[in-house]
């Protein structure tokens, strides 16, 4: 669930005592583009992330395709949920001429590096790269799971001969199989669970691990696995029958589902304070509807550098009072600059004023 641009939002740091807003920090103009672009990515608008590529010159390049497929991979992990809006803004850039093969490249070498196998494996299966570019495989386990047609063996043989790609591809896009428990709460069929619920021996404390295509960060409990996935309707049924422990406070903030936030809020008292994961995350919304509801500071960890959320290190930079976190983040940002050849003036008009 997106929420609207909060009009109030801010941090009050200890140091300056006074309130910012989460959209009016100071950026450098030489990096603005890209805070915008990952506010279009994270908008969930093909076409816009398409005009936004087309209208920048920086995409076209080779620094500027490798930083493109990194936030395209990022988005893939932060939104397990918009699969689909991850494809549409795959086949809207691979349309455009020139440009799209070269990305295609790009992108499929990004997704090997990060993890992104599962994508790889959509894309093969439903034509949209050829197998020249599936990445070269040591494990026959995972090839057997992700490029059956690819596997060797009288098994493989076997079942490549009554291989439905569709049917396949459908799996992998699913993440979970029909009617599991993982897939009823992904995709907030509550009338399924209601009726699952009634089958005699049904747990509501059982715990869910991975699917076998859908990998999630640890092993959740029910009430737990939809807040990851922001469902609403089975969150408040799962409620019903079980209770709030740390695990679904932080997961309702990686979901990002503000009325389960609030929920959360209303029943124990209290905001689920995971600013940290608010920024890994990319929720800046919710990341300024919680600041804007508690005074806080200093509590960030410094594995943000892990995440690709400028805009969020530049709120910190700016207003948080550890100069450690401080610290480490301007380092992330240079060496991200150099990485991407952008000419960042080092001087007090960028980094340095924020000390």
């Amino acid at each position: 669930m997106l929420l609207s641009k909060p009009k109030q939002t801010g941090f009050i740091s200890s140091k300056e005592g006074k309130l910012f807003s989460l959209y009016d920090v100071t950026i450098p103009d030489e990096v603005k583009f890209l805070v915008f672009f990952q506010d279009i990515i994270y908008g969930h608008s093909p076409l816009d992330v398409l005009k936004y590529v087309s209208e920048n010159k920086f995409f076209s390049t080779r620094s500027g395709m490798v930083y493109l497929s990194k936030n395209l991979c990022h988005f893939l992990k932060a939104r397990p949920l918009c699969f689909s809006n991850l494809i549409e803004i795959y086949d809207s850039l691979c349309s455009q001429p020139d440009f799209g093969a070269k990305f295609r490249e790009t992108f499929v070498k990004s997704l090997a590096i990060n993890f992104g196998i599962r994508m790889i494996s959509y894309l093969f299966y439903t034509d949209r790269i050829e197998e020249s570019l599936v990445p070269r495989l040591e494990d026959e386990a995972i090839i057997q799971a992700y490029f059956p047609t690819l596997a060797k063996g009288k098994k493989a043989q076997m079942m490549t001969e009554s291989f439905n790609s569709k049917g396949f591809a459908e799996c992998i896009f699913n993440g979970w199989e029909k009617n599991s428990l993982g897939y009823i709460i992904k995709f907030d069929l509550v009338d399924v669970l209601q009726e699952y619920s009634s089958v005699p021996g049904f747990k509501w404390n059982e715990v869910i691990k991975s699917g076998f295509y859908e990998k999630i960060p640890e092993s959740m409990s029910l009430l737990t696995l939809a807040a990851y996935y922001g469902s609403e309707k089975c969150f408040s049924l799962i409620l019903l029958n079980s209770e709030i422990d740390e695990d679904v406070k932080k997961y309702s903030i990686i979901g990002g589902n503000i009325s389960i936030v609030r929920q959360i809020e209303q029943i124990t008292n209290s905001i689920p304070l995971y600013l940290t994961e608010c920024m890994l995350y990319n929720h800046n919304d919710l990341f300024g509807w919680m600041v804007e509801n508690k005074v806080c500071d200093s509590i960030f960890s410094a594995n943000l550098s892990i995440s690709s959320n400028l805009r969020g290190f530049f709120f910190i930079i700016e207003n948080s009072t550890n100069q450690y976190l401080r610290s480490r983040l301007v380092f992330f940002l240079f060496l991200e600059a150099l990485y991407l050849n952008l000419q960042l003036k080092m001087g007090p008009s960028l980094f340095w004023n924020f000390y």
